[in-house]
């Protein structure tokens, strides 16, 4: 029997007390919702996500609180309850959950001859997005680089050759903007103008199997000068062509300074590692910067000569497979003009490996 007057017959009210003061991380894929009623709310109490159609329910309480899952983006959660007349009351409270952070954010390494080119997977809820870059030195000290975007790739065409950057992505909505996603490193590819390569054949082994002369490689002015990039710790080595296919890499060797940073030496390799090459870089002030390398008669005339930065591990795997084009991160080929005659001076031409985009 239901008294008239008596406790669940007067008017039901319901009062959601955890009102959220702004958007909610991405993190957060459940909400805790706690409130009160007056003692005219019996039975169940129910809520409801209007987002998705999300519910649950709990016994009324003078006190309560109950979870509901939220998606990205706004959220509208009603509390309901009756009295013993099932006149019902509700509250109601609204939720932002911002965007996660884009996932598999990639930045080409070397792939293009100007420029970086960063790609992202896409964010559930996100309208618009922002790259983010930072230097080598301080790769945790990001500063905005693209705009806001609305595509899940951007050019980075401010990049200077062959240096090094990071890369991270926001992801947004007109209700905020995401934590930044983890990072990934990239640099654009040299392109390096070398100008004449000449190739004189001179190395002989003796009876006792000793070399008493030496092939030589001598090129001329090197453009952009690779100092810089030494002085960094990027590394050198060489490698050869068989059948179109890199082969036999060699390398890479730590370049050295003497004190005045006008030659630079690779440094001996670990001891019982074949020294097939010595690769000498001058650095003239008037003249510019000039590679010059004595070969080993086991020294194909088809080689690459490649440079690392030295953060890059260096294996013949590594060599090959640094791109999806099997091209190394940086080199330039150096290939006899017309037919290759070891004897006497032999003109080359220098390529530039670009990727194509």
């Amino acid at each position: 029997m239901i008294t008239v007057g008596g406790i669940g017959t007067g008017a039901p009210y319901v009062d959601i007390t955890n009102i959220l003061a702004g958007p909610v991380n991405n993190s957060m894929s459940n909400l805790t919702v706690a409130g009160t009623n007056n003692p005219h709310v019996v039975g169940t109490m129910w809520l409801i996500n209007a987002a998705d159609g999300s519910c649950g329910t709990f016994d009324a309480s003078p006190s309560w609180q109950a979870a509901v899952p939220i998606q990205v983006g706004l959220n509208t959660i009603a509390v309901c309850g009756t009295n013993l007349w099932t006149l019902l009351t509700n509250d109601t409270i609204s939720v932002v959950r911002l965007p996660g952070a884009p996932g598999n954010v990639t930045a080409t390494d070397g792939a293009f001859p100007s420029k970086v080119r960063v790609a992202f997977a896409a964010s559930v809820g996100a309208t618009k997005y922002e790259v983010y870059r930072a230097p080598a030195s301080t790769p945790t000290n990001f500063t905005a680089l693209s705009g806001e975007i609305s595509v899940t790739s951007y050019d980075d065409a401010t990049v200077d050759s062959g240096q090094q950057y990071y890369y991270a992505v926001q992801s947004g909505s007109s209700y905020g903007w995401s934590a930044l996603s983890a990072s990934d490193s990239g640099f654009a590819l040299f392109t390096i103008n070398a100008g004449e390569w000449k190739f004189k054949a001179g190395a002989k082994v003796n009876k006792k199997g000793k070399m008493t002369g030496k092939d030589t490689l001598k090129g001329a002015v090197v453009n952009p000068p690779l100092m810089p990039y030494f002085a960094q710790g990027w590394r050198i080595g060489i490698a050869w062509l068989i059948n179109g296919s890199l082969s036999n890499c060699n390398g890479p060797y730590t370049l050295t300074p003497n004190k005045s940073q006008k030659l630079w030496q690779v440094k001996d390799p670990a001891k019982g590692t074949p020294k097939i090459s010595f690769i000498k870089y001058s650095v003239n002030d008037k003249k510019g910067d000039k590679l010059d390398y004595q070969l080993w008669t086991n020294m194909p005339v088809n080689k690459v000569v490649y440079i690392l930065p030295t953060n890059v591990n260096f294996s013949t795997s590594t060599l090959l497979n640094e791109q999806d084009n099997s091209e190394p991160p940086v080199q330039f080929r150096l290939q006899p003009k017309g037919k290759a005659n070891m004897n006497g001076w032999q003109e080359l031409d220098t390529t530039v490996i670009e990727t194509a985009e």
